[in-house]
């Protein structure tokens, strides 16, 4: 639907941390999504993390990786049915 870029990426990462959005997108209609694109949606089991009010550094690594080893299972078990070949791409700052 959109098209990205890596220009500003560090900009953009640091508007995250603060919460703000980084996002820059554009297609050959500017700012309106294309229609053209098939978009398709998997939904995986639902993660429970507790409230942890100063977590650890180690506790925010834990639970990190318990998101992101669910992510990428989620990801190769439909990629073959959705889109053979795909590549899931994780940037870990």
């Amino acid at each position: 639907m959109f098209k990205t870029t890596d220009i500003g990426l560090k900009l953009r990462l640091f508007l995250n941390k603060l919460k703000l959005p980084g996002v820059f997108y554009y297609n050959l209609f500017g700012f309106i999504p294309s229609c053209d694109k098939k978009i398709q949606l998997v939904v995986g089991k639902s993660l429970k993390f507790p409230k942890i009010e100063k977590p650890t550094k180690n506790e925010i690594d834990y639970y990190h990786n318990l998101y992101v080893e669910e992510l990428k299972s989620l990801f190769n078990r439909h990629v073959n049915d959705l889109d053979p070949g795909a590549k899931l791409i994780i940037w870990d700052e």
